[in-house]
C-alpha cells in the first residue's frame, strides 16, 4: 500500500471518502500496534454497536411511526443486504 520510505503512492485514495490520508495513516499505525486480542475486542464492540445505530437511524427517519412499523423498518434495514445476497446466490445455483 505504501512505499518503503512510508510515502503514500501517487493516486492513492483513502478507504472512506470522508477520511484524510493523514487520519488514515494514524489509524493504520494504531491498528498495527494492537494485539490480536485488542483487535478482536474492538471488532466485538463494533458488532454489538451496529444494531443500536440502525435502531437510532430508523427512529430518526420515522419519528412518528408506530412501533410495529419501526420494527419492520429495522429488520428491513438490518438484513436487507443479506437477503439480497442470499437471493442472488440461490438464483445463480438454480441457473
Amino acid at each position: 500500500m505504501f512505499t518503503c520510505d512510508g510515502q503514500v503512492p501517487s493516486g492513492y485514495q483513502t478507504q472512506s471518502a470522508d477520511t484524510s490520508i493523514e487520519a488514515e495513516l494514524v489509524q493504520f499505525a494504531l491498528w498495527r500496534q494492537m494485539s490480536s486480542g485488542q483487535k478482536e475486542a474492538l471488532f466485538r464492540r463494533v458488532v454489538r454497536r451496529v444494531p443500536v445505530l440502525i435502531w437510532q437511524a430508523v427512529r430518526q427517519q420515522f419519528p412518528d411511526a408506530p412501533m410495529q412499523e419501526l420494527r419492520y423498518a429495522y429488520v428491513r434495514k438490518r438484513w436487507e443486504k443479506l437477503g439480497q445476497s442470499c437471493w442472488r446466490r440461490s438464483n445463480i445455483q438454480e441457473a
